[in-house]
């Protein structure tokens, strides 16, 4: 029975691959001709050699095939649903599950890989229903992975299966079962919740980690410092370092939450929201005022991270937090210069942004610079070599300062003492 990915984003691709090491036939579909080409020709950026490894092999044997067009097969099949859902108008899944027509047979198995609103899935079947007079197992089962162990995620992390009757549930078990543990939640809208309430969770701990860290600094305490010494031997105060949510899935996903239910059921994730905005405001006001103070026509920043993370290292640019921090700025400072490094080859998709290879060819001329994340690479580097008066902004809260005592640097990091 061949198993057909549609959407072969990170995500998509990374189940395809999984599932042909179990033993499936898997079909890659995908609208997008260039990105079909990428898959073909290995030609994109991934930092999991076991992935390369196994998709080059499964593509060589062809049992790994990419397809741009959908035609009846003569067996039932299984359809996971890979596609991107950046709000709560989750309208593209059943558009192109509409789309693919008479491919679709009484009796498939639909599988929706993505994170959407609870109750999405019962709304799907019934429409598809509808519609084609077909009826059709629909199963929730959401992806979990960390961006950066997509694929082996994939085996490690338990999946959360919810169908709309126990055949859809049976199928799912027996697809996922082939890659570790499966967890049956009963309903779809189990699996739904589930997703959602684990990323706002997380969201919501790191909103509280970034609170206390604004409060630390208002008295002029070093967060850090707090942190390492309470928690020590006190397992009731375990919290993670402070630092900017970015990504492309917990910023989005508590705000589908949020938008799909009613506004008393979550007002403390809306809170979540709101202190963000406050951090972000408070540190791009540290970044205004260094710039005005200097008075130049065209000050030069310096982005040292453009991915939204260092750690498990990743190419995504998708909200970056140091990205978007360079965004607001050229908003107040239109002929502000922009230069940017990342270990990674990123794709940062904006205007205003100047590229380099390495950061020696810019950063001694910049007048503010801005650590975006925690590779190594990015806050263990050199910055002996900089402009007088220079402004570093650091938002990981890892940058050694002690390495500059005899610099005129300037240094803002998150959850540390600044002056």
């Amino acid at each position: 029975m061949p198993t057909i990915i549609v959407g072969c984003g990170t995500i998509g691709l990374a189940t395809g691959v999984a599932l042909y090491t179990a033993g499936e036939e898997i079909y890659l579909f995908d609208i997008n001709p260039h990105r079909l080409s990428e898959i073909q020709g290995l030609n994109f950026d991934n930092e999991e050699p076991e992935f390369l490894k196994q998709l080059e092999i499964g593509l060589r044997d062809s049992r790994i095939k990419t397809c741009h067009l959908l035609t009846v097969q003569e067996s039932s099949c299984n359809y996971i649903i890979c596609l991107p859902t950046p709000s709560t108008d989750v309208s593209i899944i059943l558009e192109t599950l509409l789309s693919m027509g008479s491919a679709l047979k009484h009796g498939d198995f639909i599988l929706i890989r993505s994170t959407v609103p609870i109750g999405t899935v019962r709304n799907i079947q019934s429409k598809l229903l509808e519609a084609t007079g077909k009826y059709f197992l629909v199963v929730s089962a959401p992806d979990r992975s960390v961006e950066g162990k997509t694929y082996s995620d994939q085996f490690t992390v338990p999946n959360l299966i919810g169908g709309i009757d126990e055949e859809s549930r049976r199928r799912a078990k027996k697809l996922f079962i082939k890659l570790g543990k499966v967890v049956d939640l009963g309903q779809p809208e189990n699996a739904e919740a589930a997703k959602l309430f684990c990323n706002s969770w997380r969201a919501a701990t790191f909103a509280l980690s970034n609170a206390m860290a604004l409060i630390a600094e208002d008295h002029n305490l070093d967060f850090h410092e707090i942190i390492e010494g309470t928690s020590k031997d006190y397992p009731r105060f375990k919290i993670p370092r402070p630092g900017l949510v970015g990504g492309p899935c917990l910023p989005k996903d508590i705000k589908m939450l949020i938008e799909s239910e009613a506004d008393a059921s979550t007002r403390a994730f809306l809170g979540v929201f709101e202190s963000e905005m406050e951090l972000e405001h408070r540190i791009l006001q540290v970044a205004k005022k260094h710039l005005k103070e200097i008075e130049l026509d065209k000050p030069r920043v310096g982005v040292l991270g453009l991915a939204f993370k260092g750690f498990p290292t990743v190419s995504d640019a998708r909200d970056s937090p140091s990205l978007n921090l360079a965004k607001s700025l050229m908003d107040v400072f239109p002929s502000i210069e922009i230069n940017g490094w990342d270990p990674l080859k990123v794709d940062c998709g904006f205007d205003g942004l100047k590229i380099h290879d390495e950061p020696d060819k810019f950063i001694s001329e910049c007048d503010l610079i801005i650590l975006g994340h925690e590779h190594p690479e990015v806050i263990n580097y050199d910055l002996f070599n900089i402009k007088k008066g220079c402004q570093l902004i650091d938002l990981t809260g890892k940058y050694d300062s002690t390495l500059n005592k005899e610099s005129s640097l300037k240094i803002w990091s998150l959850g540390r003492k600044n002056a």
